[in-house]
């Protein structure tokens, strides 16, 4: 007779192993929701790492867009200066011929009388 024989009655040693049986079972199952929850939070990481280099990604070409376009105006601002100022100077140069068409004409009058 041996050891289980002398403690567990069979029935008692029936349930034991059955209990035993379903305990393993269980813990098979949990094994296995535990892998499908870990497999499914990397999933969700690496959507997440995804996501956040597309973001990072259309943040680059947004600012660059943005730096574009303020280079862009400032030429443009650029340009404006530079050409109100040569108006400016055609402005003066036209008063300054006007100046001396008037003289011009003065001293023509002058001369014709």
């Amino acid at each position: 007779e041996n050891a289980d024989e002398r403690c567990f009655s069979p029935i008692e040693k029936n349930e034991l192993e059955e209990s035993l049986l379903s305990l393993l079972d269980e813990r098979d199952a949990l094994k296995a929701k535990i892998e499908t929850i870990q497999s499914q939070r990397e999933s969700e990481i690496d959507q997440i790492l995804t996501e956040v280099k597309e973001f990072e990604g259309t943040k680059h070409d947004l600012q660059a867009a943005l730096d574009q376009q303020k280079l862009e105006t400032l030429q443009a601002e650029e340009k404006i200066r530079s050409s109100e100022l040569q108006l400016n100077n055609l402005e003066e140069e036209l008063k300054k011929a006007m100046d001396c068409l008037e003289l011009a004409q003065s001293d023509l009058a002058s001369e014709q009388t």
